[in-house]
């Protein structure tokens, strides 16, 4: 792609530049290559523009960055490197506006969630990807390093998962993909909250700000997309006076669109009927606990947002189960008997 068309509409202060052919764009320069424009972004532990020259001489053709640098090479100064890096990454790989994607929030919760809505989703005949705390699945299972990737690695999934025939991601995101913009150039069709509680202080200090980083998924959703929640947890209120269009609540106790109750909790397993709009489902599983209850009832409330037949959602969550331990965690879906 053209370096002048990868950075129009792009607000910074612009040096050297003139046209190239731009193959290939990174923020970590042990993975540069020539003819890459290099994004140097400050982290936590490192700062990437200590490492342009690196960059550089291993074939780095431009700069984004938050301060000039000493480089004989076109350079683009924003104020934010992270910010600017979505929009970048959006621009090189696309928007996939055509894939389904559902993303999932919360302190708890997250992953079970996600397995069950992929679930849900390849029962329903669609191949589908996953980016979350313990797997990156695509046609291959990859170990995640972090929950929510930066944004340049998700939209290089995205593209990944595109070429492999995916047409749907459910993805894992947190309070801190949220707060540092990981997902902020990323339109849901879905967006789920499944509860809060005290988590993560250190990094954002109080709760309430903890919750507003939970509430900003909300503003990513697709213009007719849906907003599912549980109404049990005390967030539901916050979410409610958000005024957004298309909301579907789910609980236990308090009235929600799409209610349910245990009918039995065991060792082998959990038994749940689910009440929607006069209609009664029936759906075990392998996985246990009230808090469990609650993952299967979003992941019930996500297919009916995308209008999958409540039956195949009752069979796509049966068909997860979960082993967990001290150390590791892990999920797969049985196969098909």
């Amino acid at each position: 792609m053209q370096l002048s068309r990868l950075l129009d509409g792009i607000t910074g202060k612009r040096f050297l530049m003139k046209e190239m052919d731009i193959s290939a764009v990174e923020f970590d320069s042990r993975k540069v290559q020539p003819g890459t424009l290099f994004i140097a972004m400050k982290g936590g532990r490192y700062d990437g523009h200590d490492f342009v020259e690196t960059a550089i001489e291993k074939g780095a053709v431009a700069l984004v960055a938050q301060r000039k640098l000493v480089a004989d090479i076109p350079q683009l100064i924003v104020s934010d490197s992270r910010a600017t890096m979505g929009k970048i990454a959006r621009r090189f790989y696309g928007d996939f506006a055509d894939m389904i994607k559902v993303a999932i929030t919360g302190t708890n919760g997250k992953t079970t969630t996600s397995f069950f809505i992929r679930s849900i989703l390849e029962m329903s005949g669609k191949k589908t990807g996953l980016i979350g705390t313990i797997y990156y699945i695509g046609d291959v299972r990859i170990k995640a390093a972090r929950t929510t990737p930066e944004s340049l690695d998700i939209f290089r999934m995205m593209d990944e998962f595109k070429e492999q025939g995916m047409e749907a991601v459910v993805m894992e995101v947190s309070s801190h993909g949220l707060a540092l913009k990981r997902v902020d150039e990323i339109l849901f069709r879905v967006a789920v909250f499944t509860n809060l509680s005290q988590d993560h202080l250190d990094f954002h200090k109080t709760i309430d700000q903890y919750r507003e980083s939970k509430m900003h998924l909300f503003s990513l959703l697709e213009p007719d997309g849906y907003a599912v929640f549980n109404i049990d947890d005390p967030v539901s209120e916050h979410i409610k006076q958000l005024g957004l269009k298309k909301i579907i609540s789910y609980g236990l106790k308090n009235k929600s669109d799409v209610q349910a109750k245990i009918t039995s909790d065991t060792i082998s397993g959990l038994s749940v009927d689910i009440f929607h709009r006069g209609h009664e489902y029936h759906t075990d599983s392998r996985l246990i606990g009230t808090y469990n209850a609650y993952n299967i009832l979003a992941a019930f409330s996500v297919a009916l947002s995308l209008g999958i037949d409540p039956d195949t959602a009752v069979q796509g969550i049966a068909k997860v189960k979960g082993v967990t331990s001290k150390r590791t965690m892990s999920f797969s879906i049985s196969p098909d008997k």
